[in-house]
Formats: C-alpha cells, structure tokens, sequence
C-alpha cells in the first residue's frame, strides 16, 4: 500500500515554490534512496542547504544521532 501512495503522489511540483528554509539531510551509503536523490531534492527547492553524512544509510538520525540532533538544532535557529 504504501508503494502505491507513493507512485500516486507528486510532491516535486511544489518544491520550487517553497519559501521555508529547508536542510536536505543524508547518508553517502542509503541503499533505499541513492545519494543523487537527495541532491537532486535540495536542487530543486530555492536555497535548500543539503547535508551529506559519509558512510551513514537510510537511517541516518539512528545511526548518528548526536549529529543529526546538532543539524536540526543548529537549522532551526
């Protein structure tokens, strides 16, 4: 189920239009999402700052979560 609510919802179409600051958070070793997609999202939203962590995967906040803590704080500032 969860696949097909994702093939059916386009969230890129809004993303130029964001006006929020946005961090674009992850791991160099994601084999769920590669690397080039969390590029490609921070491109796509206006000013979005994106955050790689070398030799993290998907779950980048569980495998790192003192630095994941520290960019979110630091973002939210």
């Amino acid at each position: 189920m969860q696949l097909q609510a994702i093939l059916r919802h386009d969230a890129v179409a809004g993303l130029r239009n964001l006006d929020v600051p946005t961090l674009v958070a992850h791991g160099t070793e994601d084999e769920m999402i590669v690397q080039a997609n969390g590029q490609h999202l921070a491109s796509l939203v206006p000013d979005a700052r994106l955050e790689t962590m070398d030799g993290v995967g998907h779950l980048f906040w569980w495998e790192q979560p003192e630095r994941s803590a520290k960019l979110v704080r630091a973002h939210a500032r």
